[in-house]
């Protein structure tokens, strides 16, 4: 009973052409003869794509590439972001600082001048 599998007919062998016996959703069977000239870019000369499973296939690519893109580009703005904060914090934290420091020395400033000025004209009431 042991068979050779080289003489096994259930088994294709390269040089024989197999025909798929279920097309995808979308894809049509067509005469080789008609879809492929000897020009043709075709892989597959057999099939005939329809708009409509082309432009799903293009969308699916698309926001494959549009997702991996946006990723990558994701973690290097984040990186990049990490290494520029400290620096726009600390120069953000400084112009903040240093106007406080204005607007409280403006305050004091205005503070005892308006209480010189009262003491003076008190003390010339008297």
């Amino acid at each position: 009973m042991n068979q050779d599998p080289r003489e096994d007919d259930g088994i294709p062998v390269l040089t024989e052409v197999v025909a798929p016996t279920e097309l995808p959703a979308g894809v049509a069977a067509v005469d080789p003869e008609d879809a492929a000239g000897p020009d043709s870019q075709l892989l597959f000369p057999e099939l005939e794509v329809s708009p409509e499973a082309a432009a799903a296939f293009a969308a699916d690519i698309e926001a494959r590439v549009l997702k991996r893109i946006t990723g990558a580009i994701d973690a290097l703005l984040a990186e990049r972001l990490a290494a520029v904060m400290p620096e726009v914090v600390d120069a953000a934290v400084a112009g903040v600082r240093a106007g406080l420091e204005a607007a409280i020395s403006d305050s004091v400033r205005d503070a005892v001048t308006q209480a010189v000025a009262e003491e003076i004209e008190a003390a010339t009431r008297r």
